[in-house]
């Protein structure tokens, strides 16, 4: 098993590698090799044109500033996105009509994430109370909200049902397949995700 996920991590390593350098590098590369062609003869006459011109700098440091500024916007954004998309809130926002707002989720993540803090809080506490036969039923009660999350919408549309029986089915068969279930849960959820949003 730690065998088999290890060459799962090399495979993906090595189709990121991949992306990155038919994507990224390449390109750049490229460009830094035509930078150097001017008139059609090789040399620096590019370069020591755009230095001397007027404003350059200020144009550099320009640039430099609003490519700092929208990159950390643009990240603080993507984190938190990023950590208030869990699979309550994305279930919730799929079965919503019409187009969705990032304010939409905006509301999502506020609600749920003190809900969050105050349900882990409650469990903690309860937990110590409770008796273990108690604990052990209320573990199947995350599977009833992802039911109750599900069900109204695939009554609704044929192609939500559809998309769920065919991932309940998927993962019967890494369940159960003897190579299959190999594969560690994270990778099998990223295939049956893959498989199923072509129905």
């Amino acid at each position: 098993m730690a065998k088999m996920k290890k060459k799962e991590i090399k495979i993906i390593f090595g189709i990121l590698c991949a992306v990155f350098l038919i994507f990224l590098a390449a390109p750049m590369v490229q460009l830094l090799l035509k930078s150097f062609v001017k008139d059609g003869s090789i040399g620096a006459g590019n370069f020591r044109e755009m230095f001397g011109q007027k404003g350059f700098l200020q144009a550099l440091g320009n640039s430099f500033l609003v490519s700092c500024t929208s990159a950390l916007v643009t990240t603080l954004l993507a984190f938190i996105m990023a950590y208030g998309v869990t699979d309550e809130i994305f279930g919730v926002s799929v079965v919503r009509p019409g187009e969705l707002s990032p304010w939409y989720s905006y509301g999502l993540m506020s609600v749920a994430v003190p809900g969050w803090a105050l349900g882990t809080l409650v469990g903690v506490v309860s937990g110590n109370i409770l008796p273990a036969v108690v604990i052990n039923a209320l573990g199947i009660a995350i599977y009833g909200m992802f039911i109750a999350v599900v069900l109204p919408a695939a009554k609704k549309d044929r192609a939500v049902l559809g998309v769920a029986a065919a991932a309940m089915a998927l993962s019967t068969v890494f369940y159960y397949a003897p190579v299959l279930n190999q594969i560690s849960s994270g990778i099998q959820v990223i295939l049956i995700t893959l498989a199923v949003a072509g129905t």
